[in-house]
């Protein structure tokens, strides 16, 4: 039994993606996924728009270690938002992403 994997070319067409399509044994799969090869033709699509855009934070240093990162002056805790929450009575406060409490509290 095979296996379909794709990898970047112009020898097919799949799903609207040109890319380069192989059948390889099962017991080969994974030396082949190591290659470069993939198993949705649609994931290497996404790979391409990343390599096209990207970004840099300014403040982002590669070289920085993780002692030398700003770090924030105060955070709220989760916990310290779920009770306020809780305490003005939002409807479904335990379900609910930290985020949205804190525009439902005015927080934000």
């Amino acid at each position: 039994m095979g296996v379909a994997l794709y990898r970047q070319g112009n020898t097919h067409k799949i799903r609207g993606v040109v890319c380069e399509m192989k059948v390889f044994k099962v017991r080969t799969m994974k030396a082949c996924l190591d290659a470069g090869w993939v198993t949705n033709p649609q994931s290497l699509e996404e790979v391409e728009e990343v390599e096209e855009v990207e970004e840099v934070d300014p403040a982002f240093d590669p070289g920085s270690k993780v002692d030398e990162l700003p770090i924030p002056t105060y955070v709220q805790p989760v916990e310290e938002i779920r009770a306020a929450a809780k305490k003005a009575k939002i409807r479904n406060w335990h379900n609910k992403k930290i985020d949205t409490l804190k525009k439902e509290l005015g927080y934000v």
